[in-house]
């Protein structure tokens, strides 16, 4: 017997409408479940027992896809910006349906970014007790010496978050002006390298996300978004233990 879910949940599954716009398409009486308007959006309904419409049309589950973008710096993670500025979204395809996407970057940050229609996918991939490990390439001001790496692999306190530690910091190189660090992680909380560096005192110039589990983000160009192939799709679903 399938699980059920809220019905505003079960739109957004079905790739009809973020959940915001599905609790406002419930609440306006344009959903019905076995042919009843219901106006209650935590309504449970088990997807693969109910029968759901908007509007009179009966909704069927989109093709499961998933997409990899190398998300540019200066865009913001979000489907529609307050401020106007672009989002990842503005630069996905667009035959590609409601995706979402899977965890954040910040919008001064770069890299590696799913987004996906598989919620149980997505949910896993988020969820710190998967321990995903994703890879980053950072890029800080000054001299990184060995004190301060051993400080970033020994971890820091935040104030908000806690204990912070990475599973791996490496040096790639020394440059004039700054250092470029490899750091993996296997949690993401919100703004964590950024976090750490500030605590130590390091700025933080740039940060690219290059690994997400199996996935690598290779040669795709800022911008960029291809279709996951059903190697990786596998590799990934492994990983998140799906």
């Amino acid at each position: 017997m399938p699980n059920p879910v809220p019905l505003e949940r079960a739109l957004s599954k079905l790739g009809l409408a973020s959940r915001k716009e599905a609790v406002r398409l419930i609440a306006e009486g344009h959903v019905q479940v076995n042919g009843r308007v219901v106006r209650d959006a935590m309504r449970p309904v088990r997807l693969a027992i109910d029968l759901l419409s908007v509007r009179g049309m009966a909704l069927v589950a989109a093709a499961p896809r998933t997409l990899m973008m190398n998300k540019p710096r200066g865009v913001v993670t979000t489907r529609k910006d307050e401020a106007g500025r672009k989002t990842v979204h503005d630069l996905l395809p667009a035959d590609c349906g409601l995706l979402s996407a899977v965890g954040r970057l910040d919008k001064a940050s770069a890299g590696l970014l799913l987004f996906t229609n598989d919620h149980q996918l997505g949910e896993r991939l988020t969820n710190p007790a998967s321990h995903v490990r994703k890879r980053y390439r950072v890029k800080v001001r000054g001299v990184v010496d060995e004190g301060v790496l051993a400080a970033l692999r020994a971890g820091v306190v935040d104030p908000e978050l806690g204990r912070l530690t990475a599973v791996s910091v490496d040096l790639e190189r020394q440059t004039e002006k700054g250092a470029w660090l490899h750091i993996t992680l296997d949690e993401g909380k919100n703004r964590q390298i950024r976090r750490m560096a500030e605590a130590l005192r390091l700025e933080v110039q740039e940060l690219i996300r290059t690994d997400l589990g199996p996935l690598q983000l290779g040669n795709l160009a800022p911008g960029e978004v291809r279709d996951l192939s059903a190697e990786e799709m596998r590799a990934l679903r492994r990983a998140a233990g799906v």
